[in-house]
């Protein structure tokens, strides 16, 4: 078997979320004729960067046969920490990794309880998403804060024609790239794929669910960080939709709620998707209740035609 024929079949899972990705790119096309402009290009997106990272927050997840409820949570959180931390002074970047680090500490702490003690992730998680609420109130009880201007429009501009995002997003796919040929990955498809067989291997589901847990907190938080710039303010509340926005993307591209498959590149896609769409709809005036509901739908839809695809699918170790 030729080298392109083995891609193929490694890659032909996601033909369905890029060939949707493909249809919104050109239906954006046609209602906004500057749609391929440089300054439309790099302002799309930075608005899409929180969805795109919150999607591979939750994929983390479902890769070991999970869910997470509270990345939504840990988002607003995060903005709240940004917002009140930061507007001291200029620059600070080991302060931005400090913070980053502790929403992934946090999260992986909900990883080790559930592994610990044999408890199901979806209550947990959800149980989480309320303590880390209640913290973010305490930093903001409502929204407000400042994020540091310097810090914002660098996050968000560009570094010649590439937006800032892009790049973080790109270097966020190429360390998940090495991770997953690493033998961190495969413990972490072989856990979610069989976690008996896994346990009986000698594999540790513990180390397993640390990494998860910490990896998504840790884009849970830049997903916060790139909230915080584009809105220069926290919000205890902001991350509450990003939950299903998450799941809705990483179902949309192909991840299964099984676990031990699918692949971050498909996540990306459908959180670029997602957020599309969401640009669609506030193009067309349809905002509010009438986003939830498409959203909705379309979790449904993605839930039912994925699980029909996977039923009889063997694990794909991306």
């Amino acid at each position: 078997m030729n080298f392109a024929k083995q891609k193929w079949i490694q890659n032909q899972d996601l033909v369905p979320i890029y060939s949707i990705l493909l249809v919104m790119i050109f239906i954006m096309a046609f209602i906004q004729p500057n749609f391929f402009s440089v300054g439309n290009f790099s302002s799309l997106f930075t608005q899409l960067s929180p969805y795109i990272f919150i999607a591979i927050a939750q994929s983390l997840i479902m890769i070991i046969g999970g869910m997470d409820f509270s990345v939504g949570a840990m988002v607003s959180l995060s903005t709240c920490i940004f917002a009140t931390s930061l507007h001291h002074g200029a620059w600070n970047p080991p302060l931005i990794v400090v913070i980053v680090l502790i929403c992934g500490a946090l999260s992986a702490l909900t990883g080790l309880l559930i592994s610990w003690f044999k408890l199901p992730s979806i209550i947990v998680t959800l149980a989480t998403s309320f303590a880390l609420s209640g913290i973010a109130l305490l930093f903001l009880p409502t929204p407000g804060g400042l994020m540091p201007p310097d810090i914002a429009l660098w996050l968000t501009g560009n570094l010649g024609f590439i937006p800032v995002s892009a790049i973080l997003i790109a270097a966020t796919v190429a360390i998940w790239a090495y991770i997953r040929k690493s033998s961190l990955g495969l413990l972490l498809f072989a856990v979610g794929y069989n976690k008996d067989a896994a346990r009986k291997s000698g594999l540790s589901l513990h180390k397993a669910y640390f990494a998860a847990y910490f990896m998504s907190g840790v884009m849970s938080a830049m997903a916060g960080l790139m909230l915080s710039s584009i809105t220069m303010s926290g919000d205890p509340t902001i991350g509450i939709p990003m939950t299903i926005i998450s799941v809705t993307a990483a179902v949309l591209g192909g991840l299964s709620f099984n676990g031990g498959q699918g692949k971050i590149a498909g996540a990306v896609a459908g959180a670029i998707v997602v957020g599309m769409l969401v640009n669609l709809l506030f193009y067309l005036k349809i905002t509010g209740f009438y986003t939830y509901v498409v959203q909705g739908a379309i979790l449904i839809i993605a839930v039912a035609v994925n699980s029909r695809r996977k039923r009889v699918a063997s694990p794909r170790w991306d």
